[in-house]
């Protein structure tokens, strides 16, 4: 997007202020924002070197990736790989975002995709491994960029771990090297949870800080209609959604891994502190999309048949 001079995304102040400081990265790493600089930290050595496009090059690559990401976790989803108009409207929706929207969504994608590989009935699945162990790192570091969407990953990752630990079962003859590599894996998602959860309480207090009450962090989500003058309009139409939602979980019970479900649930409710969290839905409303598409015409084939 970036070469055909589609889109120009530009980084945002708060990482612009770190990385134009006179700090080195190591200085900076006990800054609340380092997570934030971190990940964007190539995109901005990449505009020192192409000012005007090499940032735009960056998140670019970004969105390829979201784009092979929700290709992966549609087709686990439904067994079969989103069309090109629902790749397109995908794509279409990241021009729309700003420099750090693509980067928050790849922490997001990156964590759908520890969920598509958890339900693929083919892969045994472990979080402790290097792969899994990695996988969580890079969706906590790119989903900092954002406080919000950063605590929805959080919990996501939490809800995978106690689901990963109900289903799994230990067995004998554990090899040596693999008990090695599992204890690294182990230690250094534990330091990483350690300092996630520490980073998001301070992302809570720095938020309420900011705002300054519960209510007025409220308003910047959906609140912001709530205490609007259409306010029970939209009280409605939330209420209407929320009854669809259910409609089409009923609907659609037996064709989707339950997880959609419960991750659809935490996004949501993500969504009422912010916009940008709020957007976090739209790759499992795609799904759902994708899904009764898919039912309309299986119940159109046998009418013809």
């Amino acid at each position: 997007m970036a070469f055909l001079d589609v889109k120009a995304y530009e980084p945002w102040s708060q990482v612009l202020l770190l990385h134009n400081s006179d700090f080195s990265l190591y200085e900076l790493t006990e800054h609340f924002h380092f997570a934030r600089y971190l990940a964007a930290y190539p995109g901005l050595m990449l505009e020192d070197d192409l000012p005007g496009l090499g940032y735009s090059v960056f998140v670019s690559v970004i969105v390829s990736l979201n784009v092979v990401l929700f290709r992966r976790f549609y087709r686990v989803c439904l067994g079969s790989a989103p069309s090109f108009l629902m790749l397109v409207i995908f794509v279409l929706i990241h021009i729309a975002m700003n420099g750090r929207g693509p980067i928050g969504w790849f922490g997001w994608l990156l964590c759908l995709d520890l969920f598509a590989r958890f339900n693929h009935p083919a892969n045994e699945f472990s979080l402790f491994t290097v792969g899994s162990g990695s996988q969580v790192i890079g969706a906590m570091l790119f989903s900092s960029v954002s406080s919000g969407v950063f605590i929805v990953v959080f919990v996501s990752i939490i809800y995978l771990f106690i689901r990963w630990m109900k289903l799994h079962e230990f067995r004998d003859g554990f090899y040596i090297s693999r008990l090695v590599v599992s204890s690294l894996v182990a230690a250094t998602i534990g330091y990483v949870v350690y300092r996630a959860v520490v980073y998001a309480f301070d992302a809570i207090s720095k938020i309420l800080e900011f705002f300054g009450s519960f209510s007025d962090v409220i308003s910047h989500g959906l609140g912001a209609f709530e205490l609007s003058s259409d306010g029970i309009l939209v009280l409605f139409a939330i209420c209407i959604g929320g009854v669809s939602v259910f409609f089409v979980r009923y609907v659609l019970r037996d064709r989707l891994p339950p997880d959609i479900w419960t991750l659809l649930c935490i996004a949501m409710v993500g969504g009422a502190f912010g916009f940008t969290t709020l957007t976090l839905t739209i790759p499992l409303f795609l799904v759902l999309m994708g899904a009764c598409l898919s039912l309309l015409a299986s119940a159109w084939a046998r009418e013809a048949g």
